[in-house]
């Protein structure tokens, strides 16, 4: 982080789309995301990450219309073995951007004061790469650390579910539906 006279100097204002001077039609702009961007969120999950941004702006007279696509690996422990497993992503985000007071209800449209002439993208770009995360990040088995795959094989094994009363009771409930 660099810092100057004034304090901190904000790394997301390279996300800044001073959109008051630009002439109607589509402006592109292009952001490598990396370690530095995700910390700025808090994101841990996507700290060892790197992407690729396209953010596409289309200004019209009245509004503006902003298409986001991304594409890059984000590195998480494996759910099954808790390695390191690279988890290539991509993907596509649309909204509109309205000027005015507007109600929360529509998902899809980023109000701004009528006032604004900057618009920020930075958090629109951590939170459609954010959500594109999937629930279940893992190794194809065969890639797994081959220590901790057998070390839950014998936890399985060894699991007292067979001296587990609870277990018994659901087992004689099974007995009974299969007859």
């Amino acid at each position: 982080m660099h810092s100057n006279f004034f304090g901190r100097v904000d790394p997301l204002r390279i996300f800044d789309i001073p959109f008051v001077g630009l002439t109607e039609g589509d402006h592109s702009y292009e952001y490598s995301l990396d370690r530095t961007f995700f910390e700025e969120f808090g994101n841990e999950d996507l700290y060892d990450s790197t992407f690729q941004v396209t953010a596409d702006l289309n200004k019209k007279s009245s509004f503006m219309e902003l298409s986001l696509s991304f594409k890059g690996v984000c590195t998480v422990p494996c759910d099954r073995c808790d390695q390191l497993v690279g988890l290539p992503l991509s993907g596509e985000y649309f909204t509109v951007i309205r000027f005015g007071e507007g109600s929360g209800e529509d998902e899809d449209v980023i109000y701004l004061p009528v006032n604004e002439q900057i618009l920020n993208v930075a958090q629109v770009i951590f939170e459609s790469v954010a959500l594109s995360l999937p629930s279940k990040r893992k190794h194809k088995k065969k890639d797994c650390d081959p220590a901790a795959l057998k070390a839950l094989e014998e936890l399985g094994r060894n699991s007292n579910e067979e001296n587990d009363p609870r277990w018994a009771a659901l087992k004689e409930l099974k007995n009974k539906e299969d007859k």
